[in-house]
This record gives C-alpha cells, structure tokens and sequence, in this order.
C-alpha cells in the first residue's frame, strides 16, 4: 500500500510517530516523499556517484573507528554523519515549487515536525535502499549500511517516547 499523495500517517496501529512505520511502510513513504514529492531521482542520478561514495566513507570511517562504544552508538554516529547529505541533496535537487509542496505535505499529517529534517531523512532512507540495490561493486558494504540504518530506525522506534534526552538533568 503506497502512501497517499498528502498523508503520512502510518497504518492505524502505529500512529506513534513516523519512525515507528514497520521498515517496509516507511520505505515506500522515502520513496513517495523522493520521487513523487521532491522529484529528486533526476538529481541523484546524476550524481550517485558522490552521493555513494560520500556514503560510503561515512560508513568506512564509523567501522574504522578505534572506539569501544556499542553498535547503537555507532550507527547512530552514522546516521548523523549522513543526514547533512541528505539534507544537501533535499536543497539543491529540488526545485523551489517541488520542495514547497513537499514541506506542505509533511507539514499537513506532522505539523508539530521540522519539514526539513523529516524530507532529509526519508531521503537518507531512500538513498540507503537505492544504494543497495545499485551496488554492483561493492555489495558488503552496502549490506553493512542497510543493516545500520535498518538497526537505528529499529532501536529507535523500540524505545519508549522520553521527555527528555538520556543523561540530561533537568534544570
């Protein structure tokens, strides 16, 4: 079931929150919110390329990294590293009429949300499924980034909603 053109709400049992969508909903929501909404497949072809490898060394440098944190940690330290990305790809590939519509869109089903960080997100999720399934070359690392990514949307929804971030004293 595809999203509606100017909705995206989640299914009736998970109306928590877009992250809390089962990966497949919200795959098809990242593909809706990029190819239909923002209009960035032109865009991101040209360069997929650089947007790959720019990908890719983020996903090298966290799996390089001498540190002991915990795998959480890590992908959240990825998905962080990627968003500006995503974020650059949101601005300079959309057209000014496309990436309105596409703030209205997000802003009509979560208007409490950032219509920014949201569109960079689901495109950041697009460009994760769209990677692995281009990737000819080099597969493994591809697979090691959908399971990043897939793991962080997993933890997250997973974890009860809190107030306030964890280890922040309230003042």
């Amino acid at each position: 079931m595809l999203p509606s053109k100017r909705s995206l709400r989640a299914p009736q049992s998970h109306r928590e929150g877009w992250l809390r969508m089962p990966l497949q909903s919200l795959i098809k929501t990242a593909r809706f919110a990029v190819e239909e909404e923002l209009r960035l497949t032109d865009f991101i072809r040209t360069c997929r390329r650089q947007i790959c490898q720019s990908i890719e060394d983020s996903e090298r440098g966290v799996s390089g990294a001498d540190c002991h944190s915990e795998e959480a940690e890590s992908n959240m330290v990825f998905v962080a590293e990627c968003l500006p990305l995503a974020a650059c790809i949101v601005h300079a590939g959309a057209s000014g009429a496309d990436f309105r519509r596409a703030v209205e869109w997000v802003s009509e089903s979560k208007p409490n949300a950032d219509p920014v960080l949201v569109l960079s997100a689901l495109t950041f999720i697009y460009l994760v499924q769209e990677g692995l399934e281009d990737s000819q070359q080099d597969c493994l690392t591809w697979k090691r980034i959908r399971r990043r990514v897939n793991n962080f949307l997993i933890n997250l929804s997973s974890a009860p909603p809190q107030s306030q971030a964890p280890g922040v004293a309230c003042r």
